[in-house]
């Protein structure tokens, strides 16, 4: 949960560079011809606005339109993805994907073993990474194949702490090592709670508090991740409690003027 002090860490990250072993985070590669049109039937938003080498935030709704998780999406080339799973709901995401999947031509894959993932984050976080591992940081919400010594790994220009960063995606081998130059050079290691803290005061959702499969990504205040028109599996609620929530707007002002 902490190193030196949730207080301490969250400052570093606020002020200087701050990194958080987020290893736990599970990882689904979904590829196939197929793949944009699955993508776009069981995510919220619009896949279709991806380009290659971007990234995306989203949901993934139940019928009923309560958020079973809410992900990030890479796309790795024309047919090839990646997303990025909250750990607790990994396996049952991994489900729901694979049920889904049946109707299109793809391949849903975990491949949660394949990588560790580092989450350097801060102002300087950028000037770090590239000055210590050679690696030249995306933009924020893009994804780039790097090569980290001899490995191949994925820079991603994506963080939950309201800061500027990046987030490395590695061979588990060489994560021990890649941590230890990190930390000569100056990043200060922090823990999930700080984590929490510093997405609490950016304004960030948590699955299993701010998030729930009881409530619509509209109640939880993520309408504008919700492309409706997609079609997306839960839409028809999300639409509805759209048009509610408008309605409600409205009766509350007709009444408070």
């Amino acid at each position: 949960m902490s190193y030196e002090g949730i207080r301490e860490e969250h400052s570093a990250v606020r002020t200087h560079a701050g990194m958080f072993d987020v290893s736990h985070m599970g990882e689904v590669e979904v590829e196939g011809p197929g793949a944009l049109a699955f993508l776009q039937r069981v995510l919220s938003n619009d896949v279709a606005k991806v380009e290659v080498g971007g990234a995306q935030y989203s949901c993934l709704c139940n019928e009923e339109g309560g958020v079973l998780d809410d992900l990030f999406l890479y796309r790795l080339g024309g047919d090839r993805w990646l997303i990025v799973t909250n750990s607790a709901n990994h396996e049952a995401d991994l489900a729901w994907l694979g049920r889904w999947s049946r109707d299109f031509d793809v391949a849903v894959r975990d491949v949660a073993d394949r990588y560790a993932m580092l989450a350097v984050q801060g102002p300087h976080a950028r000037g770090v990474v590239a000055s210590t591992l050679g690696v030249e940081p995306p933009p924020r919400m893009a994804v780039a194949p790097v090569r980290i010594g001899a490995r191949p790994a994925l820079a991603c220009g994506t963080g939950y702490t309201g800061e500027d960063g990046v987030e490395l995606l590695i061979d588990p081998e060489i994560a021990p090592a890649i941590w230890a130059e990190l930390l000569d050079a100056g990043v200060v290691p922090c823990g999930l709670g700080a984590r929490d803290t510093l997405r609490l005061e950016a304004c960030f959702h948590l699955h299993g508090n701010d998030l729930t499969p009881e409530r619509t990504p509209v109640e939880a205040g993520l309408g504008w991740c919700c492309a409706d028109e997609t079609g997306f599996v839960g839409s028809e609620a999300v639409a509805a409690a759209r048009r509610e929530r408008t309605v409600s707007a409205r009766q509350f002002v007709n009444v408070t003027v």
